[in-house]
């Protein structure tokens, strides 16, 4: 389908993005002045005014994530940075893997759950990390855009 692989192609470009200023310098050889911020809006041609919001500062199990309009296109980009820093690389060392219940499967009346899947814990932790920290804002942005669609992206922890 060209389609899909003109948006694959069109949304690579947020996830390398999410590498900011350091990416470019990796990438392209190219240093941005003024940070992140401008690499990213420098990459994607996004508009400074349809910026939603932006983490930079990564944690443990809290990666680097930012959030845009895509307004072309007529969707709301959450773009998850891989991994970059030290303490990204701590997130991809918790490696185990845990059990979780994908979101719309639920307990039966009996107490077992309908579907129980297995992810490295590491990524499921900072997976339930960028919920909690978009959620709110994903669910604002959706109501006040109700013609817009979500794009979730991102490379290695981020994606």
């Amino acid at each position: 389908d060209p389609k899909l692989v003109e948006d694959l192609a069109h949304y690579a470009v947020f996830a390398t993005a999410a590498y900011g200023w350091k990416g470019a310098l990796a990438f392209r050889g190219k240093i941005h002045m003024g940070g992140n911020l401008e690499a990213v809006l420098a990459k994607t041609g996004v508009d400074r005014d349809h910026l939603i919001s932006a983490h930079w500062a990564s944690r443990t199990h809290r990666p680097v994530y930012f959030m845009v309009k895509d307004v072309s296109r007529r969707k709301l980009v959450l773009c998850i940075r891989g991994t970059l820093s030290a303490r990204d690389v701590l997130t991809d060392l918790c490696c185990t893997a845990e059990d979780f219940v994908p979101h719309g499967y639920h307990e039966n009346n009996s107490g077992e759950t309908q579907h129980v899947s297995r992810a490295h814990h590491g990524m499921l932790e900072a997976a339930r990390a960028v919920d909690r920290m978009t959620r709110r804002t994903v669910a604002a942005q959706m109501s006040a855009n109700p013609d817009y669609g979500l794009v979730l992206v991102g490379h290695s922890l981020g994606g």
